[in-house]
């Protein structure tokens, strides 16, 4: 289980110099949160989920700007049960609750990840197109549709009589 966590997260490492910039900072703020999602967001991606190490858990459970934004009852579930939850509609995870050698973050790393829904797209080479058909044209008596995309490497036609 941890090969494939430390796989996934070279993926992210390989990724994440694309097209963001690094995030250096000294406290985990909500300035910083934002400044991070931001920059996944500016490829209209929305940002889905965060990956944190436990000691950026420990400075959202710390952090003056952080407490601001919890009123005292999720302030109080959040210390007594430990469950990262959501912070401004992005999903917090850790692998800082496993045992030390099932850890894969390193202390300070953050990635954020964007919606899967978001990611990557179908190319259409042809739209599709919908004709009425009939089967008079041949001698035949039916009638129904004839409905055509093309999309790479698939090419789909489809026939329904009606």
């Amino acid at each position: 289980m941890r090969q494939e966590d430390i796989r996934t997260k070279a993926l992210f490492d390989n990724a994440a110099s694309a097209y963001n910039d690094l995030v250096f900072f000294n406290a985990f703020t909500p300035s910083v949160f934002q400044s991070m999602r931001t920059q996944i967001a500016r490829w209209t991606i929305p940002v889905a989920a965060a990956l944190v190490a436990v000691d950026i858990w420990d400075d959202i459970l710390t952090d003056s700007e952080f407490a601001s934004y919890y009123d005292p009852v999720s302030k109080h579930q959040l210390i007594m049960e430990g469950v990262l939850g959501s912070f401004f509609g992005v999903t917090l995870y850790t692998d800082g609750f496993r045992a030390d050698n099932l850890q894969v973050l390193n202390p300070g790393e953050v990635y954020f990840l964007g919606s899967p829904k978001a990611l990557g797209v179908v190319m259409e080479r042809k739209p599709l197109t919908v004709e009425n058909t009939m089967g008079a044209i041949v001698g035949q008596s039916w009638r129904g549709w004839y409905m055509e995309q093309i999309n790479p490497m698939i090419s789909d036609t489809y026939a329904e009589v009606a």
